[in-house]
C-alpha cells in the first residue's frame, strides 16, 4: 500500500501570536475564527471572546457577548454597574478634553481658512 500522508499542520498562528497582542488587536481574530469555526466550537469561543472582553471598557459589546452565550440568562447586574463606572470615566475625560478638542477645531477652521484666502486671488 502506498504510503499514508501526513496530516496537514496548522497554520492558524493565533495562538502563538496572541500573547504579544493587546486584547483589542486579538478581538478581529477571534471574530474571524468565529465566522469560520463549524458549530460545535462556537460556545467555546464565544465564552474566549467575553473572557477577553472582560478586562476591557466594552462593556456593551460583552454583556451582548453574555446573551449570545446564555440566551435563555438576564444580563448579570455587574456588566450595568461596569457600565455606569465607565460611563462616569468617558463623560469626565470628554469634559478633560473638550478645550483642547475646541482649540484645535479653531486652528483646523483658520488653517483652512488661510487657504482659502492664499489661493483665492491666484489664477
Amino acid at each position: 500500500p502506498p504510503p499514508m500522508a501526513e496530516p496537514e499542520p496548522s497554520y492558524d498562528l493565533t495562538p502563538a501570536i496572541s500573547a504579544f497582542l493587546d486584547r483589542h488587536l486579538i478581538l478581529p481574530l477571534l471574530e474571524f475564527h468565529e465566522s469560520t469555526a463549524p458549530d460545535a466550537l462556537q460556545p467555546a469561543i464565544l465564552a474566549d471572546k467575553l473572557d477577553l472582553l472582560s478586562a476591557t471598557n466594552m462593556v456593551d459589546f460583552a454583556a451582548d457577548v453574555h446573551s449570545m452565550l446564555h440566551p435563555n440568562t438576564p444580563t448579570p447586574e455587574p456588566f450595568a454597574a461596569r457600565r455606569e463606572r465607565v460611563l462616569v470615566v468617558l463623560n469626565a475625560l470628554a469634559a478633560d478634553t473638550a478645550p483642547l478638542l475646541a482649540h484645535l477645531e479653531h486652528a483646523k477652521r483658520a488653517l483652512a481658512g488661510s487657504a482659502e484666502g492664499g489661493h483665492g486671488g491666484e489664477q
